[in-house]
């Protein structure tokens, strides 16, 4: 009945209850508290008569995030009604003149933004996705210093001054 009676001598007793229940693989009832205003779990009681304590438990949810490129910063466990806020990094550089770039979250939620926030009311998963990118490098040789070259890529237009090279990220 979710009461508790243990007749105990006086002085000094440790109680302890489990930190967490699980409810299912995404939900869990958290120890929140004392009804005196302790948040100590194990604690300590001086027992000098009768003394009646209520544990106060809290539902929470998880927050499940996935990224196949970046840590995703955020995801864990949340109390009901809470605001999660979870990011990821924007681009992730692999130094061999290829790059993810983020692109949009998708699951439970879906937008572009690289960081956002989620009311838990319920269970949620997300997903980071990215798309690939190339560095290509333009360059000339055998002309003069000072040639000015124009390179026209996918309808942009830049002029180079020679001997100055120019690179750029496509998809």
């Amino acid at each position: 009945g979710g009461k508790l009676q243990v007749p105990i001598s006086s002085g000094i007793h440790t109680l302890q209850l489990e930190a967490s229940i699980p409810a299912d693989p995404s939900v869990r009832i958290a120890f929140d508290g004392w009804s005196d205003g302790s948040t100590s779990n194990p604690r300590q009681i001086n027992v000098g008569g009768n003394i009646t304590l209520t544990a106060k438990f809290v539902t929470q949810y998880l927050l499940a995030a996935d990224s196949p490129f970046s840590n995703v910063s955020g995801a864990g466990w949340y109390d009901s009604g809470s605001t999660a806020y979870i990011s990821v990094e924007p681009e992730v550089d692999h130094w061999n003149g290829t790059r993810h770039v983020f692109t949009d979250w998708t699951g439970d939620l879906q937008t572009s933004n690289t960081s956002l926030s989620i009311l838990m009311d319920s269970p949620k998963y997300v997903k980071a996705n990215y798309k690939k990118q190339y560095q290509v490098h333009f360059n000339a040789a055998g002309l003069p210093n000072g040639t000015i070259i124009e390179l026209n890529m996918n309808g942009i237009s830049r002029n180079i001054t020679l001997p100055d090279s120019y690179s750029s990220w496509f998809d």
